[in-house]
């Protein structure tokens, strides 16, 4: 990695300042140059990570999630008027229940529904857009099974107390790493032993020092 550390503050401190202040305007913006400070700045060897996506692209997908999600907010405002229309003058206990209820669902919802969409598109977006010299990426996430995996990995996390969160994590890496693949050009094994001979003596020296698994 060869980020600078001017860069690293203007990404992930003056960029998020800014956003604040824009009332998160300029967050799509932000993601898109955190994102390039991280991949643009990376090497696998001597061959450099090249991050193509474009802020337009980021706002595309900001602009849709934040649309889902104003939609479920629609909806559920609608039902909480209608439940609350008989008794508006004065709340009942039943009706202040159902409001919290209400929120309660309109949280998953939006969890269910947004987070694993937004996060699908993001990835796909991010790693559709990156090359590594020669070679591009490919992801294939969908929405549905982010959200599937989601949801049945948070009723496993009640069922057992969070005892199973470990094995929540483990599926949701395995997940997006199986939807995720290298579209080569040429021989990807000269390309790998090229970079192992490119890479310094002293790196892999250091490495075997602290243990550190450098096998493909």
């Amino acid at each position: 990695f060869d980020g600078s550390i001017k860069s690293a503050y203007v990404a992930f401190l003056v960029l998020p300042l800014l956003t604040f202040l824009t009332l998160y305007l300029l967050a799509p913006f932000t993601h898109q140059r955190i994102k390039s400070y991280q991949y643009n700045n990376s090497r696998f060897g001597q061959t450099p990570f090249i991050f193509n996506a474009k802020a337009g692209a980021f706002y595309k997908v900001y602009f849709f999630a934040f649309l889902q999600f104003i939609s479920i907010l629609v909806l559920f405002a609608l039902g909480a008027y209608l439940m609350l229309k008989v008794s508006f003058s004065h709340l009942t206990k039943e009706a202040i229940l159902g409001l919290f209820v209400a929120v309660y669902l309109l949280v998953i919802t939006a969890t269910l529904f947004v987070v694993p969409y937004f996060m699908a598109r993001i990835n796909n977006l991010v790693w559709n857009n990156t090359e590594l010299g020669l070679h591009r990426f490919r992801s294939e996430l969908s929405a549905r099974g982010l959200a599937w995996i989601m949801f049945s990995n948070f009723i496993f996390i009640v069922l057992t107390l969070g005892l199973f969160k470990p094995f929540a994590d483990v599926r949701m890496a395995r997940y997006r790493v199986e939807n995720r693949s290298l579209l080569t050009s040429g021989n990807i094994e000269e390309f790998l032993a090229g970079e192992q001979q490119k890479t310094a003596a002293t790196g892999t020296e250091t490495a075997e020092i602290f243990d550190v698994d450098l096998g493909f």
